[in-house]
């Protein structure tokens, strides 16, 4: 998972821009990660509970990649 302030405090256009390419950088690799988890499953180097576990939490990080990348989109418009 990639670096994320907690707090919120982004503040500098320079700072959400660098957070949108690490973000986009995440999902690359997000991306990457399942389709090789996919050839995985087919080729039968893992079991179905292995593949069933590892996609849920693929699942998961997508949709946290998807939440930051709607806030920085968000933080983007209002400081341009």
């Amino acid at each position: 998972m990639s670096e994320w302030p907690g707090d919120g405090s982004v503040v500098t256009a320079e700072q959400v821009a660098q957070l949108d390419i690490n973000n986009r950088s995440w999902g690359k690799e997000l991306r990457t990660a399942a389709a090789e988890l996919v050839n995985q499953r087919l080729a039968n180097r893992i079991s179905r509970e292995d593949y069933t576990v590892r996609r849920s939490r693929g699942k998961a990080d997508a949709g946290e990649h998807q939440r930051r990348a709607a806030v920085l989109a968000s933080k983007l418009v209002r400081t341009f």
